[in-house]
């Protein structure tokens, strides 16, 4: 991404008075739908594993496609390499304008991603293909960036329910994290003369988000943010690898456990406790617990796409309870797959249960605990008089 500007726009910024305006482009990180297949056809057709939630003209760039590499993002590509949809199905939609007869044949794997687009302009502005809709109130902190490395960051502020690309923000929203490490690009332009092109500002990543008197404010973290995070692994007793990680090396998907039943399952919701706890009385499962620290994901209804960890599952009851309330309401019929867990110990309840030799185990259940380190040496007293 250049940040050279042209002659045009450089010349215009030196006036006196400039009809310059700020437009905000957002790559959403929160919920990325798997892709099942892709259509050699005008228009091209794409189908999802799960619910994909779209509505008609919304944008979305595509991440990891195999065979159909055209459609992936081209990190060369200014901005990003998007798309707008026409939603036909629940898990179905096609590709506005795109013809893929031409393209090489789909075979696995891809993601697709929302995109957001505003701008604190007071009439919509049409740059490269994509509307950049008013965001009423939205303003910005000044931009900084030095060459002492510091963390450069600048704020978002606007008010709830004005946002463009399609979408509102809604306290809900930032409950649910929808804005959560979204690849974020800021940009201006002169709006009465688009030709002039862009003049690139900041390049970075959502941090928090806060809702307060229905103003909500979001922190952007520039690039030298990521040289201040420290990456570090801890010596722990429990194993330090996710379950089903690259580390870890158990599947998931096909894998079972020594009982030989499935690590992983599928299932609809029957009763609705709350949007914490529901009930699948189809279930056949007769140890409590058994999914305890294991995940679930929603594939179907408003929560498609979005996990969550489980905190219990009670046979008698049927009932599946999750650590926090999902975002969005939790219907009957609502489907999802969750994968039994693993409390990172060396018995039947962590890793024994998917490896019964520990020989993927990565803790250190011997290492000395707190106790060691704050015992208090006492001295022996001599027993000589």
């Amino acid at each position: 991404m250049s940040k050279t500007i042209s002659v045009e726009l450089k010349t215009h910024l030196a006036q006196e008075t400039t009809s310059i305006t700020t437009c905000i482009l957002m790559k959403l990180a929160w919920r990325q739908i798997p892709v099942a297949d892709i259509t050699q056809a005008n228009p091209a057709v794409v189908t999802t594993e799960y619910d994909h939630n779209l509505v008609t003209g919304q944008y979305i760039c595509f991440d990891g496609v195999e065979g159909m590499i055209e459609l992936n993002e081209d990190p060369h590509t200014t901005p990003w390499n998007f798309f707008q949809v026409n939603v036909t199905g629940d898990k179905e939609f096609e590709l506005i304008g795109v013809n893929s007869t031409g393209y090489a044949a789909y075979t696995a794997g891809g993601a697709i991603s929302e995109l957001v687009s505003f701008t604190d302009n007071t009439s919509p502005i049409e740059l490269d293909g994509i509307i950049y809709d008013p965001s009423t109130g939205f303003t910005k902190s000044a931009v900084s960036t030095d060459n002492t490395m510091a963390v450069d960051t600048i704020d978002l502020t606007g008010i709830i329910g004005t946002i463009g690309g399609g979408m509102e923000i809604t306290q809900g929203d930032v409950i649910a994290g929808r804005f959560d490490m979204a690849e974020i690009r800021v940009f201006q332009v002169n709006y009465e003369d688009l030709t002039m092109e862009r003049m690139w500002l900041k390049r970075g990543w959502i941090g928090q988000v806060t809702v307060q008197d229905l103003i909500y404010t979001a922190e952007v973290r520039g690039m030298a943010q990521m040289l201040q995070v420290q990456t570090l692994e801890l010596y722990s007793a429990g194993c330090r690898y996710d379950l089903g990680s690259s580390r870890c090396g158990f599947d998931l998907v096909n894998g079972t456990l020594q009982d030989s039943s499935p690590a992983t399952i599928t299932g609809a919701v029957t009763h609705i406790i709350d949007n914490k706890s529901f009930k699948d009385t189809n279930r056949l499962e007769t140890e409590d617990d058994d999914f305890k620290y294991g995940m679930i994901t929603w594939t179907t209804g408003l929560n498609s796409g979005l996990k969550k960890e489980v905190e219990g599952y009670t046979f008698i009851s049927s009932t599946i309870d999750l650590v926090d309330a999902m975002p969005f309401s939790i219907q009957v019929g609502d489907e999802y797959i969750m994968n039994k867990g693993c409390d990172k110990s060396t018995e039947v309840t962590g890793c024994k249960k998917f490896y019964p030799d520990l020989k993927k185990f990565g803790g250190f259940p011997h290492l000395p605990g707190e106790d060691i380190l704050l015992r208090v040496i006492i001295p022996k007293q001599s027993t000589t008089q």
